[in-house]
């Protein structure tokens, strides 16, 4: 629940949704980052050193990369949410238990979205013992639009969410079987959040609108050790650090409610702040090689649990008294843990230039009942990944991967309160991502 007490001004319409954790989610975090990795569930990842993306997931690994190396390529994120429940709206300020005073409608909807997340990589050797490596990705991402005529759209009808990550790294080969190195990331981080306002329970006349639009350029570095435990066994540890994102942009409020209050029918102010911190990630990794298999395993750590609240500052919308304000503040807790990823994958060698690639893969979600939403449906998830890696000739090779992502039924049980309008959901959410991604490699 929102802090009432602390704030005169702390309710804004339909800005409440947009204080939820859902930009920072685990299962908003891409751990796609080239087809190879999404073909094996991304095991493995700080531990293969196949292609020039270590530079990303363990700089150490460019160790292993002879020549110079460039690999790009796309993924495309297919996600669908449903929701199936009921969306209760009503005038004013309501208390928790008083459910008599919604107007309370069965509102299914649904989420079906494409993003395409490219990325590219570079590592050159320096000398015999130091790489370096530079690559544009997107870590974090995320992509929701419900259907406009469900009362959903009354909890927040679209949510689109782009990190985009510049990195460069070194490597130093410290002995034979040991290896390290250390990046630097430059994240640029944008929000946008649409929400539908109506503060009598439907009526369209009234319908009316909320559009915030924040962004910030951020600093974050990477890490991590490879070691050689055995000829044909490598152990990988990598380490991304918390990013600490201070988010500037625009609000705006628009519609019939404006009009009435003003003779204008919008308020907008460019001073709306906020800050964010995605947090840190820890992989281990493991790589073996047996004669026509390739066996690889990851584990990652992720500290959610950083993030204890949201709060906002300089928003347009109406408050507790009625009245619009571009000055307006709310905070609203965070209820996220630490999560535990875990993916297995595997290679088979049909001959020298052609490989199978299958992977399993289980990501905990960070969610708590309390913190579930319409706009922030996440839950566990599972995976199952496939893919084909071919040499095309000593210098160049391609990669295809497919991953589907089941995301378990989650129940949402929340209420907004919005200044002139309350919203109460009921429901439970569910969904998939279908992911596809093509990497194409080249040393020279």
């Amino acid at each position: 629940m929102l802090l009432f007490k602390r704030y005169k001004n702390i309710i804004v319409l339909g800005t409440v949704s947009f204080f939820t954790p859902f930009a920072v989610s685990s299962g908003f975090q891409i751990w796609d980052q080239n087809a190879s990795d999404t073909a094996n569930c991304h095991a493995g990842s700080a531990s293969e050193a196949n292609n020039a993306s270590t530079a990303f997931y363990n700089p150490a690994g460019m160790s292993y990369l002879d020549k110079q190396h460039i690999s790009l390529g796309f993924s495309q994120l297919v996600p669908r949410v449903k929701f199936k429940g009921t969306v209760g709206v009503s005038s004013g300020n309501v208390q928790p238990d008083d459910f008599n005073s919604f107007n309370t409608k069965f509102s299914p909807a649904n989420s079906r979205r494409s993003v395409i997340v490219p990325n590219i990589y570079y590592t050159v050797p320096v000398d015999d013992n130091w790489h370096a490596g530079f690559g544009i990705n997107a870590p974090f991402g995320s992509t929701l639009k419900y259907d406009k005529h469900s009362w959903v759209r009354y909890t927040g009808v679209e949510t689109n969410i782009q990190v985009v990550n510049v990195l460069s790294a070194l490597s130093l080969r410290v002995s034979p079987s040991l290896s390290v190195g250390l990046g630097l990331d430059l994240q640029g981080m944008s929000e946008t959040l649409k929400t539908n306002i109506n503060a009598v329970g439907g009526n369209a006349p009234s319908e009316s609108y909320s559009v915030n639009r924040v962004n910030s350029l951020a600093p974050g570095f990477h890490g991590g050790v490879l070691y050689q435990l055995f000829p044909r066994t490598r152990l990988g540890i990598s380490y991304h650090s918390p990013v600490k994102h201070k988010l500037r942009g625009i609000s705006k409020f628009t519609g019939p409610l404006v009009a009435s209050l003003i003779s204008v029918d919008s308020i907008k102010t460019h001073k709306i702040r906020t800050n964010v911190v995605l947090p840190s990630t820890t992989t281990v990794s493991l790589f073996h090689q047996l004669n026509q298999w390739d066996l690889l395993g990851s584990l990652s750590y992720t500290k959610w649990s950083c993030i204890k609240n949201f709060k906002f500052s300089n928003l347009t919308g109406i408050d507790i008294d009625s009245n619009l304000s571009k000055r307006l503040t709310i905070i609203a807790p965070a209820s996220l843990h630490d999560t535990w990823n875990l993916a297995l994958g595997t290679h088979y060698h049909i001959n020298k230039e052609i490989y199978l690639q299958f992977g399993l893969g289980f990501d905990q979600s960070p969610v708590r009942l309390t913190g579930r939403s319409t706009r922030f449906p996440d839950a566990d998830r599972y995976a199952v990944s496939a893919g084909l890696h071919y040499q095309v000739n000593s210098a160049f090779n391609v990669d295809i991967g497919w991953r589907y992502i089941i995301i378990k039924k989650g129940k949402i049980k929340v209420m907004q309160q919005n200044g002139g309008m309350t919203t109460n959901t009921i429901g439970h959410s569910s969904g998939y991502i279908n992911t596809a991604g093509v990497q194409l490699s080249y040393k020279f």
